[in-house]
């Protein structure tokens, strides 16, 4: 079963975010099965779902997105 996150992005400045976000998925050896971003002028809904791993990566990672700025669970 995948782990999927949702998050709400406020931001002029997409693209380094979902940089961000892919950076500490390949920092924490995180598989990824689907990534979608849904842009509706200055909002955007993103959407990842990664491989099964460990509660506590799952932990780390939903906490390092959540200090991206701009960021914000859906």
């Amino acid at each position: 079963m995948t782990d999927t996150m949702r998050y709400t992005v406020e931001s002029g400045d997409l693209e380094n975010i979902v940089s961000r976000l892919l950076d500490i998925v390949r920092r924490l050896g995180v598989s990824v099965s689907k990534l979608a971003v849904e842009v509706d002028g200055g909002k955007a809904n993103l959407e990842i779902a990664v491989a099964p791993t460990s509660q506590s990566i799952a932990n780390t990672l939903r906490e390092r997105i959540g200090q991206i700025e701009g960021a914000k669970p859906a």
